[in-house]
């Protein structure tokens, strides 16, 4: 399955020098494309890229990032379409482990694991935290609670064809196409592979994350007006946290702190949802 890897560049020259390299050089997969679409940059990023037979470049100048990926797919000549963004850092085999599951005819959608790059203790036990929900929350009957992502998530282009194209929305168009696909195929149709692994190296910090967590609740409030989606509930997230208490192998001391940098990240996430109106 030919696959191209499609990303929408905006002023992102400082990740490219050390990104690019890594979708160029992606072991075990045999014919794919890396197709930069320029979002307008005025940072000279896309400048002076190197020459590479995988390499194709295109511009969409209305801004916009699901805007640029749109610009993308309809230029893509591959049947796996895989998208991910200019700051995370793919592992050797990510695009491989990606799109093996598109193999199956079931299978219309895979999520890879999004690690956040930071190695302070904080943000290790919440990029732990967030891989067990994916995986608990990918693998329920209950398709409402499905949800997407664009720095990591392969697409087979017949799915693209049926659901697609992305919501020209600032944000959350990527759980929108994930719960139309789900309303159309069931949830079976998406999985999660945590070994197509990225580094999401703009987020460090847990200061970082419970910024992204704020701007998830301003997604939250516009997408569940589109599509049938909700969030996890107390008790849900209860459970989520002790099995990563137990994976992790917290001592009492860690899992409270978890639990507090948890309780942090709620309420950024629910400020999102009200206060930001």
């Amino acid at each position: 399955m030919r696959a191209s890897i499609i990303v929408p560049v905006y002023n992102a020259g400082s990740y490219l020098s050390r990104t690019l390299p890594r979708w160029l050089e992606q072991s075990g997969v045999g014919d794919y494309e890396v197709v930069l679409v320029d979002n307008n940059s005025s940072d000279g990023g896309m400048r002076g890229l190197p020459a590479h037979p995988r390499l194709r470049t295109l511009s969409q100048p209305v801004q916009g990032a699901y805007r640029a990926r749109n610009a993308g797919v309809a230029a893509a000549r591959g049947e796996a379409l895989v998208f991910t963004d200019p700051d995370c850092l793919a592992e050797p085999t990510w695009l491989a482990a990606l799109i093996a599951p598109l193999g199956d005819p079931a299978v219309e959608i895979v999520m890879g694991r999004d690690r956040h790059a930071g190695e302070g203790r904080s943000i290790r036990m919440l990029s732990a935290y967030d891989h067990v929900k994916e995986s608990w929350t990918m693998s329920q009957p209950d398709g409402t609670l499905y949800y997407g992502h664009t720095n990591n998530m392969a697409v087979d282009r017949a799915c693209w064809d049926a659901v697609g194209p992305f919501e020209t929305a600032p944000r959350g168009a990527d759980v929108v196409f994930v719960r139309r696909a789900v309303e159309r195929f069931g949830p079976g149709a998406v999985v999660y592979r945590p070994e197509a692994l990225v580094h999401h190296l703009e987020v460090d910090t847990a200061v970082k994350y419970f910024r992204k967590c704020r701007i998830y609740g301003q997604s939250y409030r516009r997408y569940r007006r589109v599509v049938a989606t909700r969030a996890l509930g107390w008790s849900q997230r209860w459970r989520v946290y002790r099995m990563t208490v137990d994976r992790e192998r917290l001592g009492p001391l860690r899992a409270a702190w978890l639990l507090a940098l948890l309780v942090v990240g709620v309420g950024h996430y629910t400020w999102g949802r009200w206060v930001d109106r």
